[in-house]
This record gives C-alpha cells, sequence and structure tokens, in this order.
C-alpha cells in the first residue's frame, strides 16, 4: 500500500481550460465559419446538458450530421485536435507534478469524455508526467471506491479547483 496518494485535476487546475476554450473558439470559427461556430457550442451545451458532462467526439458527431460536409468536419476536427494543449499549462503545473511525486503516488483524475479528455492530457504532456496513471470519468465524485481499488493508500490528497468536489471526495476517501 502506498502511503500517499496526489489526485491532480486537470482542467483549471494543471490546465488554463478556459484560455483553451477561447482559443479553440477561436479556431472553430476560422475553420468552419460563424454560422456552424454556434452551432457547435449551441450543441456543445446540449450535449453537456443531456449528458451532465462535456462530450466534445459527440458534440463534433451532431454537427458534422447537421453540416453534412466532409471537408468542413475535417476542418473542424484539425482545429480542435490540432490545439496546442502544453500551452495551455498553468505556471508551475509541472513543478508541481514532479514535486507531488518525490512525496508520494501522482494521479491524474480528470472528468469528463475519455477521449478528447485523454488527448487534451496526453498532448499537454500530462500522462507522462504521471507515468501513464490517469483516471477520467463522467463524474469522478462518484468513483472514490474504484479510486481506493486502484491506488490503495493511507492517505489521498486532492488538488482540484471545484470546492465542492472536496467535501464530496473527503467525505468518501
Amino acid at each position: 500500500m502506498t502511503t500517499g496518494v496526489f489526485l491532480f485535476d486537470v482542467d483549471n487546475t494543471l490546465l488554463d481550460n478556459d484560455s483553451a476554450k477561447v482559443l479553440l473558439d477561436q479556431r472553430i470559427r476560422r475553420a468552419v465559419g460563424e454560422a456552424a461556430a454556434a452551432r457547435f457550442w449551441a450543441f456543445y451545451e446540449a450535449v453537456r446538458a443531456e449528458l451532465a458532462q462535456v462530450d466534445v467526439p459527440e458534440t463534433v458527431q451532431r454537427l458534422g450530421r447537421e453540416l453534412d460536409d466532409a471537408a468542413a468536419l475535417a476542418r473542424l476536427s484539425e482545429a480542435i485536435y490540432g490545439l496546442d494543449f502544453a500551452a495551455q499549462l498553468l505556471p508551475g503545473a509541472r513543478a508541481s507534478l514532479v514535486r507531488a511525486r518525490s512525496l508520494g503516488l501522482t494521479v491524474l483524475l480528470s472528468d469528463g469524455d475519455q477521449r478528447f479528455q485523454r488527448h487534451k492530457i496526453r498532448t499537454a504532456g500530462l500522462e507522462a508526467l504521471v507515468e501513464g496513471r490517469v483516471l477520467i470519468y463522467p463524474h469522478k465524485e462518484r468513483e472514490a471506491e474504484a479510486i481506493r481499488a486502484r491506488f490503495p493508500a493511507d492517505h489521498y490528497v486532492l488538488i482540484d479547483d471545484k470546492p465542492g468536489l472536496h467535501a464530496a471526495m473527503k467525505a468518501q476517501l
């Protein structure tokens, strides 16, 4: 059993997701135009409301069906998956992971869809910093038992930007 596990959130904890979203919007608008970009974000919010999580691949699929334009869909995918997420890391993100690694086991604990979230984490260089220990759940606050089973420890430290999540996880871990 490990003495301590450091569970790091990704979006707005290690990665400036708000800034990335602004850049993503600019890239999408350049790729498919204003009207299709507006539809993308409308689908984004509809999917988020339906699934209670962000799911970028589902959003792209829905817009793709509406556009019925393979070239536009390819440009959209390039705009989204071509964003430089390493440039979106918050100052000190890498150093924080390296320091925590010297104190215990580091794990990324993120929420969202598996494909896009993993893509962001991998291309930002975060997956390598935690030696592949990446957990992505639709609702990570419901996964304390799975986390404990996968990474048993005497102590858990949660680093996350959502205060409500801290209380929920503390009660479970």
